[in-house]
């Protein structure tokens, strides 16, 4: 995977000390960072296992085969946040939706 491919848990991944991580560039890759406390995590490993998550638990938004480029799009219509867990998992936080989902 190039090291240009979109951030795309950006705006949705929070740490788990609550405040936001955005992704960027630095010396070991693709890593999204938390402002507050300096929490570090790999960017691709941090999509890949989100993806699977929610996929699992919504088996209709996508699967593995889904293109990486249209993940994030789709995860931020169903996503409220993804909060990181100390455990080093993530827990999906799903949007309300106009049927109570």
């Amino acid at each position: 995977m190039a090291t240009d491919e979109p951030f795309y848990l950006d705006g949705l991944l929070v740490c788990e000390c609550s405040a936001a991580m955005r992704g960027g560039l630095w010396r070991q890759g693709r890593r999204y960072r938390c402002d507050r406390c300096g929490n570090v995590v790999d960017a691709l490993g941090a999509e890949v296992e989100v993806w699977e998550v929610v996929t699992q638990e919504r088996p209709e938004i996508g699967s593995g085969r889904t293109a990486y480029p249209n993940r994030g799009p789709i995860l931020s219509r169903v996503l409220a946040t993804v909060q990181m867990l100390n455990s080093g998992r993530f827990h999906p936080r799903w949007r309300k939706t106009v049927d109570g989902g």
